[in-house]
């Protein structure tokens, strides 16, 4: 039952292929698949902009700071005052947000870690 469907479907296959590719007109049809499978490759490689800072770049930095284990809130807070002057003196930085006492890498509450949200001004 199985063997002999398969022997069937095999048979059909391979006669397929065998006309396909003896015939003529099935090859120049692939090659013309080819041909403008490569001519739309080198559009989209032309067309494609090309940068350092992708066109959907969002704008924003997250900035991550951490003192040591055990350091104290207020002292954290004071670091965090420092770096988001830092942040708002560079040129291109339109704002920045801090907020001590934050891990911005797990988003949890921690004494010595802070983070700061800093937007840029659109270029």
């Amino acid at each position: 039952g199985f063997n002999r469907g398969f022997d069937r479907v095999a048979h059909w296959y391979s006669s397929i292929i065998r006309v396909l590719v003896g015939s003529w007109i099935t090859i120049a049809a692939m090659l013309a698949v080819f041909a403008g499978l490569i001519s739309a490759t080198v559009y989209m490689a032309q067309a494609v902009p090309r940068g350092f800072i992708p066109s959907l770049d969002q704008g924003y930095a997250i900035v991550v700071v951490q003192l040591p284990d055990g350091a104290s809130l207020s002292r954290t807070d004071a670091v965090i005052q420092q770096a988001s002057q830092i942040i708002q003196k560079t040129p291109g930085v339109d704002y920045a947000v801090a907020f001590a006492g934050f891990s911005g890498a797990t988003f949890t509450n921690a004494s010595n870690q802070g983070v700061i949200f800093a937007r840029f001004k659109p270029f």
